[in-house]
C-alpha cells in the first residue's frame, strides 16, 4: 500500500516539481572577413553537440571569445538566433541573457559583426575564431 502511495504521489507531482536541468555547453568556429563597412558577416551556426539532452531550458548567460586581426573603431557585434539578438559590448567576455527574451539553449546561434562606416576599410577585418559557451537552466 505505501509502494502505490508513493507512485501515486510521483505521478501527480506531489513531491514538488520537477527541477529543470541546468549545465552549459560549448562550441567554437572559424570566422571570415569584411573588406566593406556596413556589410555584415555572419558566423557559421553554433550549436550544443547532439549528444546534450536539452529540452525547454533557456538560456541563463552566455560567454564569449574572439580572435581577430584588428578591431575596427565602429565594429559592432551581435549574438543572435533565428528570433533575437543580444549585442556583445567586446570580442570577450560573459553576460547574462535578459530572462524576457532568453532563447531555448538548443537553439541555432551565430555571431554577426558589422563595422558602421561607409566605404573600404583601411584594414580588412579577419575574424579568425569564434568560440562560444551557454549557460542555461
Amino acid at each position: 500500500m505505501l509502494k502505490k502511495l508513493a507512485l501515486s504521489a510521483i505521478l501527480l507531482g506531489l513531491w514538488g516539481p520537477v527541477k529543470a536541468q541546468q549545465g552549459s555547453w560549448s562550441e567554437e568556429s572559424y570566422g571570415g572577413q569584411i573588406q566593406f563597412g556596413k556589410l555584415p558577416l555572419t558566423s557559421k551556426p553554433l550549436k550544443a553537440s547532439e549528444s546534450i539532452t536539452i529540452d525547454k531550458e533557456r538560456v541563463r548567460s552566455v560567454s564569449w571569445a574572439i580572435d581577430s586581426s584588428t578591431l575596427p573603431h565602429a565594429l559592432a557585434i551581435h549574438l543572435c538566433t533565428e528570433t533575437i539578438c543580444l549585442k556583445l559590448p567586446g570580442v570577450s567576455g560573459s553576460l547574462p541573457w535578459p530572462q524576457e527574451t532568453a532563447p531555448l539553449a538548443n537553439d541555432t546561434f551565430m555571431f554577426i559583426y558589422q563595422v558602421n562606416q561607409q566605404g573600404r576599410l583601411s584594414q580588412p577585418l579577419v575574424v579568425r575564431k569564434n568560440k562560444l559557451t551557454i549557460n542555461y537552466q
